[in-house]
């Protein structure tokens, strides 16, 4: 028997249940298809908005060329965007030496930590802005950046990257959640918590 024939053969003998749950794992979602409908222009978005922002020369960067960032010289700061269905929360991450290089000496340290919110208040900004988005997602409401890093609370889908901006990678991620499932997971949680005690 060739390989092909046994390919159809385990084909043809497998149960129809398992068929079933490969069609399910294969279906997306509303919000993971609609982030790889919109991955190009966020990414493009997010690397403008950074090199107009600060006007330097910005690129995107491969993930394979992206540094990791040790946590004590990492440098957070998120951004929540809600609207009536869904919500997007975005997170910079940047290596706080490199990013102090992009100034010049005699700016002070809060000046640069505002530079850094205000970066990602621009970036959520402009992706908000864009008609492709909204078709997807509806109209956010921006809420004030936070210096440190954010988790959804719940599930989430992601979109994430890394930039080259002025020669300091900045890494990014744009997670979307829908506002029912966060309600949802929050109503569950004393549940939750209390079959864990």
């Amino acid at each position: 028997m060739t390989t092909m024939q046994k390919l159809f053969s385990s084909t043809a003998a497998a149960p129809a249940h398992a068929a079933r749950a490969t069609l399910i794992a294969r279906t997306e979602c509303p919000i993971e298809s609609g982030l790889r409908r919109l991955s190009t222009s966020m990414m493009r978005a997010t690397v403008e908005t950074a090199g107009a922002f600060l006007a330097v020369p910005a690129s995107l960067g491969s993930p394979w060329e992206a540094p990791r960032l040790s946590i004590p010289d990492a440098m957070h700061c998120s951004q929540m965007n809600i609207g009536e269905k869904y919500r997007l929360l975005c997170n910079l991450t940047v290596d706080k030496t490199a990013w102090d290089k992009l100034f010049p000496a005699d700016i002070s340290a809060q000046i640069k930590l505002d530079a850094y919110s205000e970066l990602a208040n621009c970036i959520c900004g402009t992706v908000l802005a864009d008609p492709m988005f909204t078709d997807e997602f509806g109209y956010l409401i921006p809420c004030v950046p936070c210096n440190g890093a954010s988790r959804p609370e719940g599930a989430a889908l992601n979109e994430r990257g890394s930039m080259i901006v002025g020669g300091t990678w900045i890494h990014f991620t744009f997670a979307v959640q829908e506002i029912a499932q966060v309600s949802s997971d929050m109503n569950a949680l004393p549940e939750r918590l209390t079959a864990a005690a």
